[in-house]
Formats: structure tokens, C-alpha cells, sequence
């Protein structure tokens, strides 16, 4: 891996296509819009998380395969129309 370096680092960098050339003696040279801008061999490692994750493992599926939050919801009643009127024109 190879990086710009950081004084030649420019905004439209960012998503810019790039030509690398690698030279007969082994030299990589890189081109944007016709300049050649200097890189070096980047000695970066990617780096380890020291601290625990913060997101929360994902909940294990029901052993059965089916989920029950809606039990029960059709053995409710219903509100009466009035207050089904009232909660439809409430304002927040």
C-alpha cells in the first residue's frame, strides 16, 4: 500500500480515478490529471479495536421460527367510534 504525500493531498482527491505506473526499476509512480504527485510505501496496519464493541449482538431467532408479539391482539376490543374519531383529529 502506498500513500500521497500529505502536502500534495488535494480536494478532488476523493473519488478521483488515478493512474499507477510501476517503473522498469521497480518504482511506482502515480498520475492525476497529468501531474505526477510523490507517494511512499504506507507502513499502516490496520488497527485493532482495544475497547468492546458498542452494538448490541443480534437477538437469537425463536426456536420455532415464529414470533408472538401479536398474541392476544385480536381477543381485544375495539374502541368505541367516538374515541377512535377523537384519537384520529387528536393533534400532537
Amino acid at each position: 500500500m502506498y500513500q500521497i504525500e500529505r502536502e500534495h493531498v488535494r480536494p478532488r482527491l476523493g473519488g478521483a480515478s488515478i493512474r499507477v505506473e510501476q517503473r522498469r526499476n521497480g518504482e511506482i509512480a502515480v498520475r492525476l490529471e497529468g501531474k505526477y504527485l510523490p507517494v511512499r510505501l504506507c507502513d499502516c496496519t490496520p488497527a485493532k479495536p482495544d475497547k468492546p464493541s458498542l452494538h448490541k449482538p443480534a437477538k437469537a431467532p425463536k426456536r420455532d421460527g415464529k414470533s408472538r408479539w401479536m398474541e392476544g391482539f385480536f381477543d381485544r376490543s375495539a374502541p368505541n367510534i367516538e374515541h377512535a374519531i377523537a384519537i384520529a383529529n387528536a393533534t400532537s
